[in-house]
């Protein structure tokens, strides 16, 4: 043992530049997250201005003290080590230091930060399908990261010599750890009372904190007389062991078996249908069934594509990718004899539908095989499918579903014809901010959008051509919206928010010649993607089974549905109850945030606990 302790040798110069290193960097990190954090909410009041500079700081002195632990350890235990130990050190500071500084951007952008979904999306090869970087992101990207190299070398060469040659400074130094235990006494106490209480001013800070750990104490402050408010709030994170999912063998016998196509198009919010943006489709929609209140059940294509092709909440998808459950709707088509032609522009991998909505057919997927932008990928899925269409035996009815990218990566064509500009030639996500200019960016996307309609008015003529229009039921929709900044929250894109913007898209359903719905419809009730399958179960399919047997929506045509019910949102890292006057989100970390359907703060609302009862019964339809 005194061996051991002979061989450390403290030096308290090297402890007192690894604790300096450590507070200088979290007061950089404390700057850049301070800057995504509202000054409405921010500013609230003194006590939520104290619990975000506290809540903060002591977190990423934590953070900071954490990453450079292992490099001081070095330096302390073999004396032959010490330049490397202090080298990993500055490693160690300068990758947390980026990597805040990315999160910070993402989380402005997207309001999630890095988590184990992100790193899903990176190792699995999906980012460059979200958001397609050109060559002068990466390459202001990999400049930044180099600037934050230079800056972290700069400083820790400074500091290591200013603090030998002023030893004065040692006080000040150790006083780093005081700091970081007051710090984090002082938020955790502020948050623990504000969650009993149910202050939303304190609560909702906690999503801006990236990666941390709050902590509650309801019970035990209850019995120290401080008076607790009971949450009417669910759990949105529950995923049931097992699952019985269709509850019942279904029982299906249609009279005559329609052709059904699924046209899905990414990022297509629900302004977009209209005779300048999407003619073609615009057009089909004055001769069939357009809803002009219909909502996707998120925000990002995984949850998005899920609730449509299941009929069934996102909660469940956890349950349906460990166990590959395939959609009942898909096993019912099999069943029913119909050809597949399953065409996306994506990967259909990434997120995993492989092994949830096309378990039992991975066979029959057809991904692009063209290289480059997404419009080359849409248009090679398009002629994939009329050539298909060609060598089709009409005797067979037939399943289609083409998954559009164009609109998601603002991708079309150098020579396709502008109809909207200003338009950006190259998206920077950099630039993106509270006081950029939307305009030129929209413009891209209505463009990108109108190219797709073009794709789109390709197959429904060829359809007409070979006279399938006459048998073939048409969905047109998207699998969740868009936003650019509407909000003026700075939000950009999707998977941020669950405004009108990012949730509600356009839905058509064409229903041909041979169908009783055939005719020009439009609804303004308030439905869902949930709706989809059991309307086409029942309409298409004559299932006589209860709808509750597979899923969690209704047949939009049975005249008693309630249309009011609250509609349970997902996105990656958040989940969301829309009531007919409010949009509660609630944060993994617990408690929430209530919004008006404008997406404008309203704290003094309360979501009524019918709804919350509403929503745990569908959360747990399919559990064991």
């Amino acid at each position: 043992m005194n061996k051991l302790f002979s061989k450390l040798k403290f030096r308290s110069s090297d402890t007192v530049w690894y604790l300096t290193f450590s507070i200088f960097n979290a007061l950089i990190a404390l700057a850049i997250n301070l800057n995504n954090i509202p000054s409405e909410i921010l500013f609230w009041s003194l006590q939520s201005f104290i619990f975000a500079i506290s809540a903060l700081l002591g977190h990423f002195i934590f953070l900071f003290l954490l990453a450079g632990f292992p490099g001081w350890a070095i330096s302390r235990i073999w004396l032959t080590a010490r330049k490397l130990g202090l080298a990993i050190l500055v490693l160690s500071s300068m990758l947390l230091l980026i990597v805040i500084y990315l999160n910070a951007r993402i989380f402005e952008l997207y309001k999630f930060h890095i988590d184990d979904m992100v790193l899903e999306l990176i190792t699995g090869g999906a980012l460059q399908e979200i958001l397609s970087f050109n060559f002068l992101m990466w390459s202001l990207i990999v400049g930044i990261a180099t600037a934050f190299v230079i800056f972290e070398i700069v400083v820790a060469v400074l500091l290591f010599r200013f603090i030998n040659s002023n030893r004065s400074l040692n006080p000040i130094a150790y006083s780093c750890l005081i700091l970081f235990l007051v710090s984090a006494l002082i938020s955790q106490s502020i948050y623990m009372v504000s969650d009993a209480k149910g202050d939303r001013s304190i609560t909702a800070l906690g999503r801006f904190i990236p990666w941390a750990q709050t902590v509650t104490a309801k019970a035990r402050l209850k019995k120290l007389g401080v008076e607790v408010v009971e949450s009417n709030t669910i759990s949105f994170n529950s995923v049931a062991e097992t699952i019985n999912y269709p509850k019942n063998t279904l029982t299906c016998t249609p009279e005559k078996k329609l052709n059904i196509l699924f046209i899905i198009v990414d990022s297509l919010r629900a302004d977009m249908l209209d005779s300048e943006v999407m003619p073609g489709t615009w057009k089909l929609a004055q001769q069939g069934h357009s809803f002009e209140n219909y909502f996707s059940l998120s925000n990002s294509t995984r949850f998005g594509i899920f609730t449509l092709m299941y009929g069934i909440n996102g909660n469940f998808w956890h349950n349906m990718l460990a166990n590959q459950i395939p959609s009942a709707f898909i096993d019912e088509l099999v069943k029913q004899e119909y050809e597949l032609y399953i065409h996306a522009a994506a990967t259909l991998s990434s997120p995993e539908f492989d092994r949830t909505v096309f378990a039992s057919v991975k066979e029959k997927l057809n991904t692009a095989s063209a290289q480059g932008a997404s419009h080359k990928k849409d248009k090679h899925i398009t002629d994939s499918f009329l050539e298909i269409l060609d060598q089709h035996d009409e005797q067979k009815p037939f399943f289609g579903f083409l998954f559009y990218d164009s609109p998601h990566s603002y991708s079309y064509p150098k020579n396709f014809k502008e109809k909207f500009t200003p338009s950006l030639e190259t998206v920077n996500y950099l630039e993106l901010n509270n006081d950029f200019d939307p305009e030129p960016f929209f413009n891209r996307y209505k463009n990108s959008v109108r190219y797709t309609d073009g794709l789109i008015q390709e197959v429904i003529e060829k359809l007409k051509s070979k006279g399938l229009d006459k048998n073939t039921v048409i969905m047109i929709t998207g699998d969740h919206g868009q936003e650019f900044n509407e909000t003026r929250q700075n939000f950009w894109g999707h998977n941020g928010n669950f405004s009108k913007y990012q949730m509600q898209v356009p839905l058509v359903l064409y229903w041909p010649v041979e169908s009783q719905l055939h005719g020009r419809q439009k609804h303004q009730e308030q439905i869902a993607s949930i709706d989809i399958v059991p309307t086409l179960m029942s309409e298409v399919l004559n299932c006589s089974n209860p709808v509750s047997d597979y899923s969690s929506g209704l047949n939009i045509y049975y005249p008693q549905n309630n249309y009011s019910r609250p509609l349970l949102m997902e996105s990656w890292s958040k989940s969301a109850i829309m009531g007919e006057n409010y949009i509660f989100v609630s944060h993994d970390f617990g408690g929430g945030e209530v919004f008006d359907r404008e997406y404008q703060p309203k704290p003094e609302l309360t979501p009524p606990s019918k709804d919350m009862s509403a929503v745990f019964k569908q959360m747990t339809q399919f559990n064991k």
